[in-house]
């Protein structure tokens, strides 16, 4: 934890730490109404909508190596895809 809190990269820390390197194999995203737990965290009301991006990545053979989920208050967020 000490390594990720202070490099502040999970790439970074794949490579150095396991010389692994890693792929973005899916993002889903998707909203929801914000339950108990997030609306405090938030402090936001139990009707506000919440934006959730899950994310799984790979190594080189196409092994499952992280899996994250990122909360976003839906008001205050925007999305830019770009190729």
């Amino acid at each position: 934890m000490q390594f990720l809190q202070k490099k502040g990269s999970i790439s970074q820390l794949l490579k150095e730490l396991y010389n692994c390197d890693h792929i973005r194999y899916r993002t889903h995203v998707y909203s929801r109404i914000i339950d108990h737990r997030d609306a405090s965290f938030f402090e936001v009301p139990l009707d506000h909508p919440i934006l959730l991006a899950e994310s799984i990545n790979v190594d080189g053979d196409g092994k499952i190596i992280e899996y994250g989920m990122t909360r976003f208050r839906g008001d205050r967020m925007e999305l830019v895809f770009e190729n």
